[in-house]
């Protein structure tokens, strides 16, 4: 039996005029589908929003950065 190890995404922001702005991403795994919201620049609300919408979970959370993991299932 093989063990599969999580995917984590972490992601650093900082807010310009209220909005929070991703500065940079580390992906552990995969973070499909969310890829495509994970870009310097880009909102970190909506990637935040995408990954907590296809099973992640926010597992630290600081004035500037998220840590999100997701269990991997087996496929049967």
């Amino acid at each position: 039996m093989s063990h599969l190890r999580p995917d984590v995404v972490t992601i650093t922001f900082r807010c310009v005029r209220g909005v929070a702005i991703i500065t940079g991403v580390c992906v552990i795994g995969s973070s499909r589908p969310c890829g495509r919201f994970l870009k310097k620049g880009r909102s970190a609300v909506r990637a935040i929003e995408c990954l907590l919408d296809n099973g992640f979970h926010i597992k630290l959370k600081t004035s500037n950065t998220v840590v999100l993991k997701r269990k991997r299932h087996h496929c049967s």
